[in-house]
């Protein structure tokens, strides 16, 4: 699983249609779900808030971040408002 999330995180990293494409596939949902899990190993952990991380930065598709702003936690919740804070003013 550590190995799936690192690598979806260097995927959606690359553009923002990469990024678009992971996050239209709900991975953004389960990244949140292993990194909060306490079942979840550390690196594991890392590698899910990392790879959170990685999409959000490059992803302009707002309606997949949507559900990330009631669910995340705050060290999530900041990129999230950051990504929102770059795309809505040049939103049409």
């Amino acid at each position: 699983k550590a190995a799936a999330a690192w690598a979806l995180g260097q995927i959606g990293r690359h553009t923002p249609e990469h990024a678009r494409a992971v996050a239209v596939t709900n991975t953004l949902p389960v990244l949140l779900s292993l990194y909060m899990s306490t079942e979840s190993s550390e690196d594991l952990q890392v590698k899910s808030k990392k790879a959170i991380k990685n999409i959000l930065q490059k992803c302009t598709y707002l309606p997949a971040l949507e559900p990330f702003l009631y669910d995340a936690p705050p060290n999530i919740l900041k990129h999230v408002v950051g990504q929102f804070s770059k795309v809505l003013p040049h939103d049409s």
